[in-house]
Order: structure tokens, then sequence, then C-alpha cells
């Protein structure tokens, strides 16, 4: 979320229009929310679709990325993230996606683990 911490320098409207932006030319995305009542986001997950190369009698064709997991402080604890995991899980499933992977900060990976992610699988990885 944009607040305080943010010491780039960009204006939240800047931030906005920047992000609609990469979103409106970013199509792999795909951005679910929870709101409230009153259509306030109290959480939000981003996952990137990456095709699959085709394979002899393969059905997957995905696989996705997970990112951008955030729920507002004040909602923790409640479900709410867990209930929108497990409606993107659901979705990606229906969507032939073969498995989604994340990189959880320390204070998350526990979170990861109980919803069903492993760490036994490492993804080596190349710093450009």
């Amino acid at each position: 979320t944009y607040g305080e911490h943010n010491t780039d320098g960009v204006t939240k409207s800047v931030f906005i229009e920047e992000f609609v932006a990469f979103l409106y030319t970013n199509k792999e995305y795909k951005i679910f929310v929870a709101e409230d009542e009153n259509a306030k986001i109290l959480s939000a997950m981003f996952v990137y679709l990456i095709p699959t190369i085709p394979t002899p009698n393969a059905k997957r064709e995905f696989i996705a990325y997970l990112t951008k997991v955030f729920t507002l402080e004040e909602y923790r604890g409640k479900g709410i993230g867990t209930r929108l995991l497990d409606y993107v899980k659901n979705y990606l499933s229906s969507i032939n996606c073969e498995l989604v992977f994340a990189w959880p900060s320390e204070n998350s990976a526990e979170w990861y683990k109980s919803h069903g992610f492993s760490d036994t699988n490492e993804i080596f990885e190349c710093r450009l």
C-alpha cells in the first residue's frame, strides 16, 4: 500500500497513475482483492501467469507467481487473507495452472506453509 513509509519522493497520485498504466500494459497480472461492505480493500494479492511450454499430453497451461500479498494490519488474523488465497488457488486450478509459487518474507513464511506451500523445492536465482 502507498503510505507515509514511501520515501522515494513520488506522490500518491503519480504512484497510482504509474501503477494503473503498468497494469494496463501487463495483462499477465491478475489482481484479487477482498473488500468490506463499503468497498474498502482489506486484502490484495497479485498473480503473474506464466505460460508453460507445450508438452505431449500435458493439460496444464500455466504456472503462477504470487506476489504483493497484503492484508491491512487491523484485519489480520481474521481469515480474510486465507479466504482470498483459497479463492486465488481455486481460480488458478480452474484455468489449468500447474503450480503457484511465492517468495515469502521471514514474517510470512509460516503463513504460506500453513496454506499448502512447501519449501522443499529450491529455486535457483541469479541476481543481475
